[in-house]
């Protein structure tokens, strides 16, 4: 589960990186007057930020999706143990009641 978390940082963080370097390129290699550039910033800042909440609703979901999958194993787990937990107190009352049943005769023939 650590490499799923550690690849989605990763991730995150390389797109965010790509697109800081991709709009310091544009900004340096075209000649643009002052408001040409801040309305260029404004949009290349709202891409990014539509882009980033489109990828944190996708990991959002895949996180979800994981941890629903994770209750439910675990639940299917804490079943079986509880099961087993069952039939092994059946069995044990059962051995108590036969020893109790047999110590019982054992009296009554004494």
């Amino acid at each position: 589960m650590s490499d799923d978390r550690c690849s989605t940082g990763t991730l995150l963080g390389a797109f965010l990186l790509g697109g800081l370097v991709g709009a310091a390129v544009a900004l340096l290699t075209a000649p643009k007057t002052g408001k040409e550039t801040r309305e260029e910033i404004a949009r290349w800042a709202q891409d990014t930020t539509e882009k980033t909440k489109e990828k944190l609703e996708v990991l959002s979901r895949e996180a979800q999706e994981k941890v629903r999958k994770v209750a439910g194993e675990a639940q299917e787990k804490v079943r079986e143990v509880a099961d087993r937990v069952t039939e092994k107190v059946k069995e044990g009352t059962e051995a108590i009641r036969g020893k109790l049943a047999r110590d019982k005769e054992g009296e009554a023939g004494a």
